[in-house]
């Protein structure tokens, strides 16, 4: 079962994540890859956060020593905050009505999601435009 956290907790633990540089786990992220052609569903924004940073702290095992130490931890900050935007409630709202109606409850009580592992154009209160990666640069300004 996937942990679920709120919003709240989510942007909580994003400034205190944001400060480590490698963990443990980037040495092996080399020799898999969780983010297979096929979508999972419903990844939370906890779970997805942390693969991408974890995928940058790969990276940065192979690059690392072409970059100086300030611009790799940038690198895995990035990776961690580049979807932050998306705990915004309008996002979420949108995100989570595409569930089908038997699985509703259980996304609802899930939130914050990045992925649902559905294909289509998310729909937002109001009928705005919601551009999630500016919302995520927005937080971490």
């Amino acid at each position: 079962m996937t942990e679920t956290i709120t919003t709240e907790e989510f942007l909580a633990a994003v400034s205190f994540n944001a400060e480590g540089l490698v963990p443990a786990i980037a040495q092996d992220a080399l020799r898999t890859d969780p983010a297979s052609a096929v979508q999972r569903p419903w990844m939370s924004l906890r779970q997805h956060s942390a693969e991408t940073r974890d995928q940058a702290a790969a990276l940065l095992a192979v690059l690392g020593p072409a970059l100086p130490d300030r611009a790799g931890r940038a690198v895995v900050r990035a990776g961690y905050l580049h979807d932050a935007g998306k705990a915004h409630k309008i996002w979420q709202d949108a995100l989570c009505a595409v569930a089908d109606a038997d699985d509703r409850e259980r996304v609802e009580a899930g939130r914050p999601w990045a992925k649902s592992g559905r294909d289509g154009q998310l729909r937002f209160a109001g009928n705005v435009a919601f551009r999630h990666a500016l919302a995520s640069l927005l937080l971490i300004d």
